[in-house]
């Protein structure tokens, strides 16, 4: 089973290479009045744009209460899966709170808080197509969110006669499926319920099948 983690990622690099009379990123922070805060504004329940278009959810919930407790305004940033480890690495963002499998690969450019929440990479699809095993997956058009880790796993499971259509953040992904642009989407446990009920033409609830992705 695949387990996908909610984490804060901090620039590793920042710790380990600057000089140790250097300015440290909280430091920055606090001198600066404002901590920048990555947050996937399209992942509801995580993070999402209220009806008076401000940012909300349980990640946007975390970025206030870290603001709070340092004595700092907060600026949440729209961030996708694409742009988090870079925005961080480059000093746009001081920290992102976004849901993170923790990997080798990742560790190598940014650090990792304790995990405080750990979802469910699931399959989503019309319940009257079940899946049981990857392989019924060939010929058909699945969605992901772009690198993240449904797209590294769907790639390197690499079934042949799959088309992977990629989307830049989980809403735009749910919503491919509800449009009928793609046949099934992988996606964290959490995501599609939420993602549903923010699309009016989409179909009943009972219409959906989730499965469990190893």
């Amino acid at each position: 089973m695949l387990l996908k983690r909610l984490a804060v990622g901090l620039a590793a690099m920042l710790a380990m290479i600057l000089p140790a009379k250097a300015e440290s990123t909280l430091d920055a922070i606090v001198q600066r009045g404002t901590i920048n805060v990555g947050v996937g504004l399209g992942t509801p329940p995580y993070g999402l744009m209220d009806s008076s278009m401000q940012p909300a959810g349980y990640d946007v919930s975390v970025a206030k209460a870290i603001a709070r407790d340092l004595g700092v305004k907060v600026n949440i940033v729209d961030t996708t899966a694409a742009n988090r480890i870079p925005n961080l690495t480059s000093g746009k963002l001081d920290i992102v709170i976004y849901s993170f499998s923790i990997t080798a690969e990742r560790a190598k450019a940014i650090a990792f808080t304790n995990t405080y929440y750990v979802d469910q990479q699931v399959y989503v699809g019309p319940a009257d197509q079940p899946i049981t095993k990857i392989e019924d997956l060939a010929g058909r058009k699945i969605g992901v969110t772009r690198a993240s880790t449904n797209d590294i796993v769907m790639t390197k499971k690499a079934v042949e006669g799959a088309q992977i259509q990629r989307y830049d953040d989980d809403a735009s992904t749910s919503q491919a499926l509800f449009a009928g642009q793609v046949e099934g989407i992988v996606t964290s446990g959490a995501l599609p319920a939420p993602s549903r009920s923010t699309i009016p033409t989409s179909r009943s609830s009972s219409s959906w099948r989730r499965r469990r992705w190893a």
